[in-house]
């Protein structure tokens, strides 16, 4: 699991604790929670898959983008 939060002194204890969560429950902490951010990466029979919560999308940079 990846937490983005305002401070690494908050994004260390919260990703141990969405990771002892789990997906569903530690994405419903994350999206309690202003300025932050978390991304799961599943395994699963099918492969890896990936689980966001709803403010993550806005910290990823695409790949093709020119500056």
């Amino acid at each position: 699991v990846t937490v983005i939060a305002p401070h690494g002194v908050d994004a260390d204890p919260l990703a141990t604790s969405v990771c002892i969560l789990g997906p569903e429950r530690g994405l419903a902490l994350i999206e309690k929670l202003n300025e932050t951010a978390a991304l799961f990466v599943l395994v699963e029979e099918k492969g890896l898959t990936t689980r966001a919560s709803s403010r993550f999308d806005q910290f990823v940079i695409p790949a093709n983008r020119k500056d």
